[in-house]
């Protein structure tokens, strides 16, 4: 017997779009795959702009049950490494609205602080990887 792919899909789709917060795309599972308990492999899920997010997934019964875990992911922006770099610089309080998003190199984006009296942040994005640049207009 081999997992129901198309519902690994959907479980994992649905699984990590609520931990990430993001919406996914597509996912990439390799199939056919044998049910064995300890069988491991690699999914790779695709947020809607192209982020990648890879899982190892592991078989943890005979009759299908899995478990995963994110082990890397590219094209994320954790908003809150920006919010805390930024409020330690400007000893201010920080926001930029949500925890995590997609980022693609060369996007902008804005946070706010009330030290600057409503004039946003702006943040632009120079890598996939996750480094910024920002300035107060």
């Amino acid at each position: 017997n081999n997992l129901n792919i198309d519902r690994l899909n959907e479980f994992l789709e649905t699984e990590v779009e609520s931990q990430v917060g993001l919406p996914i795309a597509s996912v990439d599972c390799p199939s056919p795959i044998p049910i064995e308990e300890g069988n491991q492999f690699e999914c790779e899920l695709r947020g809607e702009r192209g982020a990648t997010i890879v899982t190892s997934v592991t078989q943890t019964s005979d009759d299908g049950d899995v478990h995963f875990e994110v082990i890397n992911s590219s094209g994320i922006i954790d908003l809150a490494i920006i919010e805390n770099q930024i409020s330690s610089r400007i000893q201010a309080p920080v926001d930029c609205g949500q925890p995590l998003l997609e980022g693609l190199t060369g996007d902008t984006y804005e946070c706010y602080t009330p030290r600057t009296g409503g004039t946003p942040i702006a943040i632009e994005i120079l890598s996939d990887d996750g480094d910024f640049r920002w300035n107060i207009n």
